[in-house]
């Protein structure tokens, strides 16, 4: 107790270097435990995001649940193979037959309703039962079986609460009962449409196969449809599904042909539309395990009823996503991890230095050593209890941060993360906690072991050499980051050699470790030289230094170890910030030109045109008569086309210019005796072209442009890709030959040989598991036109800057001219970009990481220098008693921080720009080499470094006011004392 109260009283003494302390053991605690916490929020917003496209292009809804039961499994041909005489269902055999399966129908119907729910794990919002009867004949009541139409079989069906959602377009809802041996029944407008019926009249559902099942009256007297047509009731069972069918009530359905004759019933469907909003990563496993035990259940009543629940393999991807992000979040706060530890470790080495005397004089006087790192364990504990209960709520805020990041240091009013604690959460808080105990104890650890007379030898010696400096860790560190660009080099050659495709993560995590052993090395390589160019400095200016600069250069020189701290806290920040800047900046322009690339414009559309042939004239999709030439042919040969108004785009709202594009993939090239297929063949209008098309500079030897002057010099003029040179040997000045689906084969007159040209890629070439080549001919419309039918083309459009997209998509659904097919918007699908799990990882890590490399390098900054200062008083009167102004002193100081903060600050962002050209471009191992078009780039903009620069120099400016501050309140009769060395 006594030693618990001597820690806390000495933690109240210093509680300025405790707090600095806490702030950054927060700091850790809440980068920490923000990990699990963004995997979980990022993936979780495109988890829900992508079932929700899911359910909007495929209109299917992604949670539902279905179980289909057929009573007749098939096998009931082999039982009745050896029954004779009408009344087949009187048979003991088929009796026996339909009773067994009749109750598999009955347990697994009792399990649907009563154990499902409480089984699968998630919250179910809608449950719809269906029954339904065999196909039966109709025919009027007058009538007799044979003597109506052929087509007209109806099936008997119930729904489960169908009344709640159904709305009535004609008649009204049937009895509960049957009258007169008549069931009173609804149907749909398709029904009444198929089957001819007038509302009120009787009808008669027959056994045609005269096989003894009695006939059945029914009366239609209402014609229903869905009140709500997307609510969730009518996602398993939609109403065109009842089409040919005629719906009775349930409770009848149940009474008069499940339990009483359950001979008629064919099959029974259970679907339940389960929440997927309400699903979680954390509770995938949960509705796993939970399908599982249904599924299991359910064969050991039938093995053969079927199951279809998608929401199942639309899930089983992210389980790999969430691990990979998790460790590219690691991999992306390895950096500001590492500069947290080293923070911890100089404020606790600070303290300790602190109270060498005091630990130096316990020891001295009989106390053990570990009764001195004991009381640090307690102090350690305390404030690691503090962290871990405070850090993770911290880390909450910050990972909202990290959802509104939208670039590095660039930030966009997104919509707020659903962000939860959980145990994870907290699990890495404590990780963050025991590093900090280490990081406490081992300088307490060292400490315990010197006496006060070793403490006052090792004091008047002065320093000596660091420990990374005797173990050559700077050029360990090195020469590990040389060797991770050589194997880089080696695997870009690989991949490059394989054409091997990039994963589905954007970034390689793994290498995030390279740069930052790069930066670290790179920084204590520079502190071995520090103390020579200081000499340097000294010698240079030693006859014109005046006695403040003098006193700053002698102050340094003697004490330069203790300054590598700070120093490497500045030269990490700014170099792990101009690295990251320049990272996420390459990573988002790179990935935002790859769409730009693939698209080629604003807005690529491709359109439905009228087919005009023998028959009369038919709408015919874009595409549809461009198959292969073997099945397209004849279509393509006998369909024309009826071109629509070309002007009706130019006058679309906020449409700056409008181009023709006419793309056919599989185009046969032939030059001599060598020909190459699936070629992909793009005719444009060479001008308009040129003012809609996305390019970037450096791309092409030349600018496009000049290339689409060399088309608009001959309309038979055409650009081909370097692989078809290569496969037939035409090189510019040449000609080739180009047909498809049978057509004539024309001829081109090649005018230049290309690696690139937008919306040109290499999957557009591919077929089955081969690898794809960038085969592109480009020429002129026109002369395609002339020469071949004309078939339908692409329309690409350039926007106006303040272009209002919902007034243009408005604008396009209004024009009868206009029928799209398909439309690509490139700048919704770059928004989709910045939405995807890994780019938000990418920017928002490194943009945190960058924010709180900051914040802990100002708070190191101000401690530094705080001890710097109270350590140095003596001093500062002394030179103050001998003459030296409250300037000078000042001035003194200013010196003191160019030479250390200053040269570091230099040192630091000449690092990270050399660390940016060299490691920048091991990003792109993410990708396939075959998948890098346009080819990987690296981005450095001077506005970015301006941030860092901005931040950095805000940061020393602020601390350096703050220390001329403190230095303007030192008193001489304060700071001399006598007996005081």
């Amino acid at each position: 107790m006594a030693l618990i109260k001597m820690v806390l009283r000495k933690m109240v003494k210093n509680k300025w270097f405790i707090i600095f302390l806490m702030i950054g053991l927060l700091i850790c605690s809440a980068l920490m435990s923000s990990i699990p916490m963004y995997t979980d929020a990022v993936l979780q917003k495109v988890f829900i995001k992508d079932l929700e496209n899911y359910q909007k292009e495929s209109e299917a809804y992604p949670g539902g649940f279905t179980a289909l039961f057929y009573l007749n499994d098939g096998s009931l041909g082999d039982v009745l193979k050896d029954v004779q005489g009408n009344n087949i269902f009187e048979n003991d055999n088929v009796k026996k037959y339909f009773n067994k399966y009749y109750e598999d129908f009955i347990k697994t119907d009792e399990f649907f309703k009563k154990d499902f729910q409480n089984r699968i794990g998630i919250k179910v919002q809608e449950q719809v039962v269906n029954y339904s009867t065999e196909p039966r004949k109709m025919v009027h009541d007058n009538f007799k079986a044979g003597d109506f139409d052929d087509n007209a079989f109806a099936r008997i069906q119930s729904l489960s609460n169908i009344e709640k959602h159904i709305k009535i377009v004609d008649g009204r809802l049937p009895a509960n009962e049957k009258t007169d041996n008549i069931y009173e029944v609804m149907i749909t407008e398709g029904a009444l449409s198929k089957f001819k019926m007038v509302l009120n009249r009787v009808y008669v559902l027959s056994d045609v196969n005269k096989k003894g099942i009695a006939d059945i009256k029914i009366k239609p007297v209402g014609v229903v449809g869905p009140k709500e047509e997307d609510n969730l009731y009518w996602s398993g069972n939609k109403i065109s599904n009842f089409n040919e069918s005629i719906i009775i009530n349930e409770d009848l359905m149940i009474k008069d042909f499940v339990k009483a004759q359950p001979t008629q019933l064919d099959s029974a469907k259970w679907y339940s539309a389960l929440d997927y909003h309400d699903l979680s990563l954390k509770n995938i496993n949960k509705l796993y395990s939970g399908e599982y035990s249904i599924s299991k259940d359910l064969s050991e009543i039938r093995s053969s009823t079927n199951i279809n629940f998608p929401l199942k393999d639309l899930t089983t991807k992210y389980l790999g996503k969430e691990k990979q992000l998790k460790t590219m979040m690691w991999s992306l706060n390895v950096p500001v991890i590492i500069m947290l530890s080293i923070y911890l470790f100089m404020v606790s080495k600070l303290i300790i230095e602190k109270e060498k005397n005091e630990i130096s004089l316990l020891i001295s006087r009989g106390a053990s050593r570990l009764q001195v790192v004991f009381g640090y364990v307690i102090e350690g504990m305390i404030l690691a209890l503090f962290a871990l209960a405070v850090g993770p709520l911290l880390g909450l805020y910050l990972t909202k941060l990290l959802g509104a990041s939208n670039g590095f240091l660039e930030f966009v009013n997104r919509k707020a993360l659903e962000v939860k604690l959980s145990g994870s959460s907290y699990i890495y808080a404590l990780a963050a906690s025991g590093i900090f105990l280490l990081a406490l104890l081992i300088p307490a650890y060292k400490a315990s072991r010197t006496s006060i007379v070793d403490h006052k030898r090792k004091k008047a010696r002065g320093e000596e050499k660091a420990f990374w400096q005797k173990l050559f860790l700077d050029f360990i560190l090195l020469g590990v980051s040389a060797y991770g660009y050589y194997t880089f080099v080696q695997r870009q050659k690989l991949i490059k050699t394989a054409a091997l495709s990039g994963s589905d993560v954007q970034v390689d995590p793994i290498l995030f470790f390279v740069p930052v052993l790069f930066i670290l090395g790179a920084s204590l390589l520079f502190l071995r030289l520090y103390p020579y160019i200081l000499k340097l400095i000294y010698k240079l200016g030693k006859r014109f230094w005046k006695p403040s600069m003098y006193g700053t250069l002698i102050q340094v020189s003697r004490s330069s170890v203790s300054y590598h701290f700070l120093m490497v806290f500045i030269m990490l920040t700014l170099s792990i910030g101009i690295f990251s800047a320049t990272a996420a900046r390459t990573i988002n322009t790179n990935d935002e030109e790859k769409i730009e690339y693939k698209n080629g414009a604003d807005i690529a559309m491709k359109l439905i045109w009228d087919r005009v042939d023998s028959g009369g004239t038919a709408p015919a999709p874009y595409g549809q008569y461009g198959g292969s030439q073997t099945s397209g042919a004849a279509s393509a040969k006998t369909a024309q086309y009826i071109e629509p108004p070309f002007d009706a785009f130019e006058k679309l709202p906020g449409v700056e210019h409008a181009a023709r594009v006419f793309k056919k993939q599989e185009a046969f090239a032939k030059a001599g005796n060598k020909s190459i297929n699936n070629a992909n063949l793009m005719a444009v209008d060479p001008y308009d072209y040129g003012n809609v098309v996305w390019y970037r500079n450096g791309l092409l030897h030349y600018h496009i442009n000049e290339y689409l002057n060399l088309l608009s010099s001959e309309e038979a003029a055409c650009i081909i890709s370097s692989s078809i040179s290569e496969s037939t040997g035409a090189k510019a000045g040449d000609s080739i030959t180009v047909s498809w689906n049978g057509n004539k084969e024309v001829k081109f007159n090649v005018y230049a040989v290309l690696d690139y040209w937008p919306s040109n890629l290499p999957e557009d070439n591919k077929k089955d598991e081969e690898a794809g080549e960038n085969k592109f001919i480009v020429t002129n419309l026109n002369y395609i036109q002339d020469n071949f039918p004309k078939e339908p083309y692409e329309v690409w459009l350039k926007l106006k800057k303040d272009a209002s997209r919902e007034e243009l998509y408005k604008a396009i659904a209004d024009n009868k001219f206009i029928i799209v097919s398909n439309l690509v918007d490139t700048k919704n699908d770059i928004v989709n970009l910045k939405n995807n799990p890994s780019q938000l990882a990418v920017n928002g890590s490194l943009t945190m990481g960058f924010i709180i490399s900051g914040v802990v390098c100002f708070l190191g900054f101000i401690l530094y220098w705080v001890l710097s200062l109270k350590e140095r008083n003596l001093q500062f009167g002394v030179l103050r008693a001998i003459g030296l102004s409250s300037m000078q002193l000042k001035l003194m100081m200013i010196w003191e921080q160019l030479l250390t903060s200053g040269i570091a600050m230099i040192i630091g962002s000449l690092i990270g720009l050399l660390c940016s050209k060299i490691y920048v471009v091991f990003f792109q191992l993410s990708e396939g080499f075959a998948q890098q078009i346009p080819p990987f780039k690296i981005m450095s903009y001077l506005s970015d470094r301006l941030k860092v620069y901005g931040f950095i120099g805000f940061t020393f400016i602020l601390g350096l006011g703050i220390l001329i501050y403190l230095l303007s309140k030192i008193k001489i009769s304060n700071v001399i004392k006598l007996g005081e060395d």
